[in-house]
């Protein structure tokens, strides 16, 4: 994947240019914070209500996840503004070349714009590869349109007493790698 990345890098890095130049022309700006503070919990049901099933992101428990963290000093935390108000909100990660988006949360119609502004960070920080797991289909168009390519993902296995449709299909979960501690596994 580094050799193809490095080779669409010309290509993509116009792409992300005027995926950003959109999201600035929408009035968005991207700042980094050192921890999570009170403006999620405002975020936290208008960008939930998206999504069938999400595990908790409100501020007790992005603090207790990133900034009380043993770990708490390799994320970088990004909150996308626009004006006073928080749009949405990114937690990005460095391991050598590699930029993980490691967990996010926007509504829908904001993720081109939190996507095109963590590309722009992880590109000026050197990142030759970004991940970030998805599985909603409405955020892989948006990756796929960023240029993203699919990986193989995560198996959900699930096991309930009664057929439940809306936890048996993947595409209805907002899950990333922050909902675990996968982005802390064993060094490569």
């Amino acid at each position: 994947m580094a050799k193809l990345s490095r080779l669409a890098a010309p290509p993509l890095a116009v792409l992300d240019a005027l995926s950003l130049a959109a999201a600035r022309a929408a009035g968005t700006r991207f700042e980094e914070f050192k921890t999570f503070d009170h403006r999620v919990d405002a975020l936290w049901p208008l960008a939930a209500r998206h999504y069938p099933v999400i595990a908790r992101r409100d501020f007790q428990q992005l603090a207790w996840r990133y900034d009380a963290a043993p770990q708490a000093a390799e994320y970088r935390r990004f909150a996308m503004l626009r004006g006073d108000s928080l749009l949405g909100w990114a937690v990005l990660r460095r391991e050598r070349d590699v930029a993980v988006l490691v967990d996010h949360l926007c509504e829908p119609r904001w993720q081109t714009a939190l996507f095109a502004h963590c590309l722009a960070e992880a590109r000026r920080e050197g990142a030759t590869v970004v991940a970030c797991l998805a599985l909603p289909r409405s955020t892989r168009r948006v990756l796929r349109a960023l240029g993203f390519v699919s990986r193989p993902g995560p198996r959900l296995v699930v096991s309930t007493n009664e057929e439940v449709a809306l936890l048996s299909r993947p595409e209805n979960w907002f899950l990333t790698d922050g909902d675990s501690d996968i982005d802390h596994g064993p060094r490569r």
